[in-house]
């Protein structure tokens, strides 16, 4: 009798979940029907990223030329249906609590689109521009938490390496990319592979313009910098300096003005208030009065070294990672320990210990490559102390401006066809990380959307394109149907994720 009643509850239980679920599909069932009437390629592939990334499902291979974000596809997406479909969604995630999350996740992507950008930097012997605008000397050793958001997968996070007793260099940097983890070295690249970029563990070789995440996000390369831009907008700058033997990274983030006072890490929290930036997570008072120290020339060179010391020391211990929260990858018997020295820097100094000559000529130079006043204290820095050459705040392109979508006619595959440097293929639907960057699976790829590859294929290459295939079957106008049996509709005409296997990013491990 006991064992019946588990049973009958169990089955109440998985129906009462199904139902649940074929609801959600439903009222999301208008906004997929929307986007696919508006472009039947790219509308249906925005209409299935924000569904199977709200669920945090790798996306759809793309079937259209372009190398848009979710995010910068729905910006050209008209007005009045952006508008609509946001509406839709808030209105869901009010409706129906149950299901917020996917609602708000849907909403950060299509519904950002609008806000402002506000920058944080992570530049030269390291100094620190927040998202207030507050600005900072931080001379210290190990790797650090440079960014988090309180509400999405976005973490940005940078390993600062000595250059001497007293002097260090950003030399890598990693980051969570809405689930996929992204790592850059300029220097101590893990089994010292030719390629700076590893992505969920593995190297990769960026050979073309742009490298597709599995869950949206992209890598481009522009000059020497590599442009990381997520699916729901944000931006991450990281370009690639040298110093004498030394190389070294620069890195800017641009998050959302709406998204204010949701961040956490060394680039402060983003409240709009540069006095709070730099005090530690419990805001201690008795260090405010230093809080704008870097940059103002009334205070003295020796409340200026106390305010150093304690951001190098108790402040920066608040922020600094541990192998459980690393994001970065280790070669054989390393960790994050490997990077560490609390002993740095022996001696804290700043742009008064330069001589008066040292001084002008570093600020001229500054000047004249365009590096502006609140910028200027650390570029002298940078110049009188390590001659390195000034760097103005770069300015990331608007890869959406100036683009005309106009009707596919024939869809053409569009993915990755990079090489991993060890000789394996990337795959479209490689797995998220975990949450405790675990090597467990998680859930795999048949909780995404269902594609099929059509049945006739032109074999000579798209030109710019290596090895893209078009596809010569003419796609459907009308909208699919939703198909109950996954968690959302399929599209005849999108094209089947690659046959490579699974690779998931192994921490520590190579």
């Amino acid at each position: 009798m006991k064992h019946n009643l588990i049973i009958s509850l169990l089955l109440i239980c998985s129906f009462s979940t199904l139902t649940a679920q074929k609801t959600f599909e439903q009222r999301y069932s208008s906004i997929e029907k929307e986007l696919t009437t508006w472009d039947n390629v790219r509308g249906y592939w925005l209409a299935t990223s924000l569904f199977n990334l709200s669920n945090k499902q790798p996306v759809n291979d793309r079937a259209f030329p372009e190398d848009f974000t979710p995010y910068e596809l729905a910006k050209l997406v008209p007005n009045d249906l952006r508008n609509r479909i946001v509406d839709t969604i808030r209105n869901n995630a009010n409706s129906h609590p149950e299901e917020a999350d996917r609602w708000n996740v849907m909403n950060s992507i299509i519904g950002r689109v609008g806000c402002s950008y506000i920058l944080g930097r992570s530049y030269g012997d390291p100094h620190l521009s927040s998202f207030d605008r507050a600005n900072y000397s931080f001379q210290t050793v190990g790797e650090f938490v440079l960014v988090k958001s309180t509400k999405s997968d976005l973490e940005i996070q940078c390993r600062q390496k000595p250059q001497s007793d007293n002097f260090s260099l950003n030399t890598a940097v990693a980051m969570n990319v809405a689930g996929d983890r992204v790592a850059i070295y300029a220097e101590d690249n893990p089994n010292f592979n030719s390629s700076p970029i590893r992505v969920n563990g593995n190297a990769i070789q960026l050979t073309g313009r742009t490298y597709y995440l599995p869950h949206g996000g992209t890598i481009r390369l522009t000059g020497r910098n590599y442009i990381i831009s997520y699916p729901s907008g944000e931006i991450a700058n990281v370009e690639m300096r040298g110093t004498g033997t030394s190389q070294f990274l620069n890195v800017s983030v641009q998050v959302f003005d709406c998204d204010r006072n949701n961040f956490t890490g060394l680039l402060g929290n983003a409240n709009n208030n540069p006095d709070d930036d730099f005090n530690g997570n419990n805001n201690r008072s008795n260090h405010l009065v230093y809080s704008n120290v870097f940059g103002n020339s009334a205070i003295s060179q020796h409340a200026e070294k106390e305010y150093l010391a304690f951001l190098a020391g108790t402040f920066a211990e608040e922020w600094r990672v541990n192998q459980t929260t690393s994001l970065f990858d280790y070669g054989m018997g390393q960790s994050t320990l490997t990077f560490t020295d609390r002993s740095f820097p022996r001696v804290h100094f700043t742009v008064d210990d330069l001589t008066s000559d040292q001084r002008e000529n570093a600020r001229r130079n500054c000047e004249e490559r365009g590096v502006l006043a609140a910028d200027m204290r650390g570029c002298i820095f940078d110049q009188g102390f390590l001659n390195i050459t000034p760097n103005p705040i770069p300015s990331n392109p608007d890869f959406t401006s100036g683009v005309d979508v106009k009707p596919i006619l024939r869809p053409a595959l569009n993915n990755n066809q990079h090489e991993f440097s060890e000789g394996k293929t990337p795959a479209g639907n490689a797995l998220p990380i975990r949450p405790d960057n675990s090597n467990n699976s998680g859930k795999n790829d048949k909780e995404s959307i269902d594609r099929e590859i059509p049945k006739e294929i032109d074999k000579n290459p798209r030109e710019n394109s290596t090895n893209k295939p078009i596809i010569t079957r003419e796609p459907k106008v009308s909208a699919p149907k939703p198909n109950v049996s996954n968690p959302a509709p399929r599209n005849p005409t999108a094209p089947k994720p690659s046959s490579s296997p699974n690779i998931r990013g192994i921490k520590g491990k190579n």
